[in-house]
């Protein structure tokens, strides 16, 4: 184990507040929202994960449970693989925890450094040949993203939603083989600002953005599809804007198309669904975060990325 004094965990900080006397009233009500995410990959086949966030005054805490149901993965392992991911965000403390249960790892990472890419990228220890290769053969093609915002509401699971959809292309051109591969990602939303406990999600994103210093669009229902845009939020904003509410029912779908002899008269075009996706929401408990599920164990070796 590292000789590094480990953060102190969600229990501790709860436990801490209890013994200096806070009555629990005085603390924002905690927001637990679980979600049933269903995902076909096309290598991987079929996976079904109970995906657990909750909000709370510490920050959030993010825990995934995945079972691998697929075929494949199920004669690969003899039997269906689980797997337990966990993630926290403290705001207060400007870092993240990553919970490896695998190899009993808690990794902790500063706030700034992930919207750092240069960062992230030289994480790699062949970053720096892999971007000179990649610069020489590889051409970037220039992304679009659109966003669609439907006038009429949907009720979905109960619940007044707007259906929101974004498509965002991504494309880069092989000079060497004369090809070009696009990527297709297209998510659906219907949100609904009638989610109990819609308003801590807001509060923790406005939180975030103010500690990274960046928009808090990106932080948004479709900030992974931004983590791919490197355009101009100000032609999004206004559509943004209208993508508000909890996400109650979302799809997305990842379609690759590679086009081979550009070069000829005759280029061909090969496309293939990587991946689909569905998340819904399952339950939301307006109650106090259970401490002992989303405690990090203290046994695990951590590792502190600066």
């Amino acid at each position: 184990r590292l000789p590094v004094k480990p953060p102190p965990t969600l229990a501790a900080l709860l436990l801490a507040a209890a013994l200096l006397g806070l009555p629990a009233a005085a603390a924002r009500a905690d927001a637990i929202f679980i979600n049933d995410h269903r995902m076909t990959e096309l290598m991987l086949g079929e996976k079904e994960t109970e995906l657990t966030v909750a909000y709370a005054p510490a920050g959030k805490f993010l825990e995934k449970k995945t079972r691998f149901t697929g075929s494949w993965m199920k004669r690969f392992f003899g039997e269906v693989k689980e797997e337990k991911v966990a993630s926290y965000f403290f705001l207060d403390r400007d870092e993240i925890l990553e919970i490896d249960w695998q190899n009993d790892r808690i990794y902790v990472f500063p706030l700034q450094k992930m919207i750092d890419s240069h960062w992230v990228q030289n994480r790699q220890d062949d970053y720096e040949e892999v971007r000179e290769f990649l610069k020489e053969r590889y051409q970037s093609i220039p992304a679009t993203l659109e966003i669609t915002v439907a006038e009429e509401l949907e009720t979905v699971d109960g619940y007044p939603c707007r259906r929101v959809t974004a498509e965002l292309v991504t494309g880069t051109d092989d000079l060497k083989k004369n090809s070009r591969s696009v990527t297709v990602m297209r998510q659906e939303l219907w949100l609904s600002e009638d989610v109990p406990g819609y308003a801590d999600v807001v509060a923790f994103r406005e939180a975030l953005a103010r500690r990274l210093g960046i928009e808090a669009e990106r932080l948004g229902n479709f900030s992974d599809l931004l983590k791919s845009w490197d355009g101009p939020l100000e032609p999004l904003l206004d559509k943004l804007h209208q993508a508000t509410g909890y996400p109650v029912k979302s799809t997305l779908s990842v379609d690759a198309h590679y086009t081979s002899g550009l070069d000829t008269d005759a280029p061909q075009t090969i496309t293939k669904r990587l991946k689909t996706e569905t998340v819904t929401l399952r339950e939301v408990r307006l109650e106090p975060v259970d401490v002992t599920r989303f405690a990090d164990p203290p046994q695990f070796q951590i590792i502190i990325n600066k």
